[in-house]
């Protein structure tokens, strides 16, 4: 807490107001201008520098699990009453890292490429995704890459990504270096925040061109 009221009184911590309004926004009294409050920036400290507290929120909060882990029935999936039950203990803070991202981040630059690291294997079917959980990325590829090499034994995994395409309300982020142990990554934070993929990186071995046919299809086959 000590940590968060001291970046408060920085240039960095009372520039961090709240850029725009939503009606659920008004709820918790968050106005546009508004600095940023002490419980956010505590929040924001928590997930970017105690990895290990964010990777058992992640894993208990946000995903709805398998009764039977060998079963592909879609019913075999936990009510949402119980997904509802346990994401309860994180709800503030899932609260307050939604709000950092929505009310005091920016847009996804069109002109800039971030890039996160995956250590499993992930089907998606289509090329423009909604992110709902807290997701890292960073700027720097060669942080990247080294982060998949690290990931699982090396067979990590370094995907790029860009702005969704559609409005910058649905691609915010928010820049965790002025807060982060490690500002040379370059974190930042989306949450709910809707991008495209443009590479999947193995290796260092780029597979861009095979995304682009894969995209063409898509299209074609969409219409």
């Amino acid at each position: 807490k000590n940590r968060a009221i001291s970046f408060l009184k920085t240039k960095k911590g009372l520039k961090i107001v709240a850029k725009r309004e939503h009606d659920w926004m008004k709820k918790w009294k968050i106005l546009k201008n508004s600095v940023i409050t002490v419980d956010h920036i505590i929040a924001l400290i928590c997930y970017v520098n105690v990895t290990a507290l964010r990777r058992v929120f992640k894993l208990h909060g946000f995903v709805r699990n398998k009764k039977d882990p060998e079963s592909t029935d879609k019913k075999n999936y936990e009510s949402r009453d119980i997904l509802l039950s346990r994401h309860r203990e994180i709800w503030h803070w899932s609260r307050l890292l939604l709000e950092c991202v929505h009310c005091y981040g920016i847009p996804l630059s069109s002109s800039m490429n971030y890039y996160h690291g995956i250590d499993c294997k992930l089907l998606f079917n289509r090329f423009n995704v909604m992110f709902d959980i807290p997701t890292s990325l960073t700027l720097n590829r060669d942080i990247a890459y080294n982060l998949s090499r690290t990931i699982n034994y090396g067979r990590g995994i370094a995907i790029e990504l860009s702005h969704g395409g559609l409005s910058d309300l649905q691609s915010l982020s928010l820049d965790l270096s002025y807060l982060s142990d490690y500002p040379s990554e370059e974190e930042q934070l989306i949450f709910h925040s809707y991008l495209s993929f443009n590479d999947v990186i193995i290796n260092r071995m780029h597979h861009d061109e095979w995304l682009k046919i894969l995209r063409f299809w898509y299209k074609i086959k969409e219409g």
